[in-house]
């Protein structure tokens, strides 16, 4: 097997990652091609143009695609900017890579590789078509993202570029009605945002808010003169959503405070939509329960035009076209539905909804309409997708790295903008009730995303969901090193250990396979069974699954056999998340509500705590750890009914993953390294 020796790393190309004394660091493809095309050249200069032509050939890209590449690799390597020890910057030329470059051969690898490891070899070649062989093998896995497309659609468009071209984190962009300028939020490095304004043509900024918040769902009147938006405030004490405005044509000239359009009280308000100039739809959350409520901004009043008791109202997208509003709700174990609310006659009705295989590993389906109210636009994970009103799916652009966010369409239909970037997001294993950060300790670190971390029940390992090879698959941290366990093309969307730990259960494509891991093989089987999993929760003994079901129109939490395929009735209803310990059984439900079960009875869990939304929670030895929405970490006692403070995390992108009540550990995820960016896709 060939390497590469860069200074003191070894750069493993089939594998796309970086190992140093042990240490293992994934590479996201277009960094690998960077780093490649750096080293051809090891010590000379390589022009700007002539990297950005060889890494992304006919896409139009902007310097900023190459900027964020060779920030990951400065990361990789250890470099910074003031040494630049590795990548060396050359103003206004380009780049060189200034480590000592070697060829090594990993002659033990290729032996494996002989007795049928699953990892392919390359044979020696000349220099440039090693290189484009190599390459070659670095896209195989990552083909599934570039499968031919439907051609001949109205936002089939050809160029990518970037709007914005700084190194804070952008997000949430929305265009004016004329389609001329575009509101967006950026962050303050302080862990909060401001509003900020854009004129494309000419490239103006002008920030719009006088204070920072934590804002998102920007909306622009239908005049083009107010911006609607959620501000989120929360602090150790409580959490309130409620909807505000800004003037434009003031804060241009001056930043301004916002003013408060519903403000929260007993409810929560979000994600405004205008009507029209003076009455916007907004989200009502209120005991438990969502609604949509069409509001006065003069009289404050509100109505409600909306509601599912047993589903939440997730996002709302308004169509000054056709005046209907989209309304998501979140269904099936979070899986959206869309229903169309005619404002002329103040119907509702269902829209086909059925999102294809290829994209259903995808849970952040954010609607919104095409200009002309025919159809939607979706930005999910590397892929903009169209869909038309009879429910049909069109491919518009794919990413072969960074995640499309938030796509707006412009009200002539030349353009998109959204969110383009990657979340380095890293899991950590945390002493119980410790708030000293320095004994935090890092699992699998990667320079992309490692989510939903679970301790092994007999061993120090811990398994993750990574993204490092393109596709979400199952990686396991051991003793000597980090080790994939699961080759999904489809990816996975969840898993589980089973109690002896030698065993993960995936969760994929609404299908369950088995991964042994008690030999070198890893073995996998298929789980046959005949009923719908949606969710799973916990592999409990070594035969039963806790998962929940959706058949004939019924939800249902099941004690599965994995072996024969027959299951048990639990619970009759819509569970979002369970578990089950020592015989106790406890479940919440679409709208977080917690509850007890006994034979099929719930009894209602009242907690004195905002808890944190679609947070999982953890049953263990009678105890229950919940994550509240200011990141405090609280223990519930079952039996006695209290409640005891554990910690709080400093950070608000700070998720719990698992809880080892026997050694007082957790894991957690959270995020380091935001790198993202406003693009334009048009012709």
């Amino acid at each position: 097997m060939a390497y590469l020796k860069i200074g003191e790393f070894q750069l493993d190309i089939e594998r796309s990652r970086i190992i140093n004394n042990g240490e293992t660091i994934a590479l996201e493809p277009k960094v690998l091609e960077v780093l490649l095309v750096l080293a051809e050249r090891p010590g000379r200069v390589v022009p700007k143009a002539e990297i950005i032509e060889k890494v992304w050939g006919d896409v139009v890209v902007e310097a900023n695609a190459l900027h964020r590449c060779i920030r990951q690799l400065r990361k990789a390597f250890n470099d910074n900017v003031k040494e630049q020890s590795y990548i060396e910057t050359h103003p206004r030329k380009g780049y060189s890579l200034v480590a000592e470059v070697s060829k090594e051969t990993d002659t033990k690898a290729d032996e494996k590789q002989k007795l049928g490891a699953n990892s392919i070899s390359v044979a020696p070649t000349n220099k440039t078509g090693r290189y484009w062989l190599l390459l070659l093998i670095l896209l195989v896995p990552i083909a599934v993202y570039f499968l031919p497309k439907e051609t001949g659609h109205i936002y089939q468009f050809n160029n990518l570029t970037p709007l914005t071209a700084t190194d804070a984190v952008e997000s949430n962009s929305v265009f004016s009605p004329d389609g001329k300028y575009v509101t967006f939020l950026r962050d303050n490095t302080n862990g909060a945002d401001h509003i900020w304004w854009l004129n494309i043509a000419t490239k103006e900024e002008y920030r719009l808010t006088k204070e920072p918040g934590n804002y998102r769902n920007l909306a622009w009147s239908p005049d083009g003169e107010r911006i609607a938006f959620t501000h989120v405030i929360a602090d150790e004490n409580s959490y309130c959503m409620q909807v505000e405005s800004l003037y434009v044509p003031l804060a241009i000239s001056s930043p301004q405070a916002t003013s408060i359009l519903a403000e929260c009280d007993d409810s929560h308000y979000e994600s405004p939509q205008w009507l029209d100039d003076k009455r916007f739809f907004v989200i009502q959350h209120a005991n438990k329960q969502s609604s949509v409520i069409l509001f006065n901004s003069e009289s404050g009043k509100g109505k409600r035009i909306f509601s599912d008791t047993k589903a939440k109202v997730h996002a709302l997208a308004m169509s000054q076209a056709v005046k209907k509003l989209a309304i998501t709700i979140l269904a099936d174990q979070h899986k959206p539905r869309i229903f169309i609310y005619n404002i002329e006659d103040k119907s509702s009705e269902p829209l086909s909804f059925n999102i294809p295989q290829k994209y259903s590993n995808f849970f952040h389906w954010h609607p919104t309409w095409d200009h002309v109210g025919e159809g939607f636009v979706f930005s999910v994970g590397r892929y903009l997708l169209h869909m038309n009103m009879a429910g049909n799916f069109t491919e518009l652009h794919s990413s072969d790295s960074p995640d499309l966010r938030l796509a707006d369409v412009s009200s002539t239909g030349n353009s998109i903008v959204m969110t383009m970037g990657k979340a380095d997001r890293d899991i950590y294993i945390r002493p119980l009730s410790d708030r000293n950060e320095i004994s935090a300790k890092v699992v699998g670190r990667s320079i992309v995303k490692e989510f939903d971390a679970k301790f092994n029940p007999k061993s120090e390992e811990v398994a993750f969901l990574s993204e490092r090879n393109g596709v979400t698959n199952v990686w396991v941290e051991q003793v000597n090193g980090t080790k994939q366990v699961s080759n999904m093309p489809e990816g996975v969307e969840q898993f589980v250990w089973s109690q002896s730990g030698k065993e993960i259960l995936l969760f994929h494509g609404g299908k369950l396979t088995i991964v042994s891991l008690s030999n070198k093989e890893q073995v996998s089987k298929p789980v046959e069974t005949d009923v719908k999993i949606t969710r799973i929760f916990q592999w409990f003994n070594q035969t039963q699954l806790l998962c929940s079901t959706f058949n004939q129109g019924k939800h249902q939490l099941i004690s599965l056999n994995i072996e024969n395929g027959g299951f048990e009735t639990l619970y009759d209803g819509h569970v979002y998340w369970a578990q089950l310990d020592e015989g106790k059984l406890v479940i919440s439900d679409q709208n977080e509500q917690i509850f007890s079960v006994d034979n099929a009875d719930a009894v209602n869990i009242t907690i004195e705590k905002e808890l944190a939304p679609q947070a999982p929670f953890f049953l263990r030895k009678g105890y229950l750890y919940l994550l509240s929405s200011s990141k405090e970490l609280w223990r519930y006692h079952l039996e006695s009914k209290g409640l005891e403070y554990l910690t709080r995390f400093s950070r608000g992108d700070t998720w719990l993953n698992d809880v080892d009540h026997q050694s007082k550990r957790l894991l957690t995820s959270e995020i380091q390294i935001r790198q993202t960016e406003l693009v334009s896709f048009h012709n």
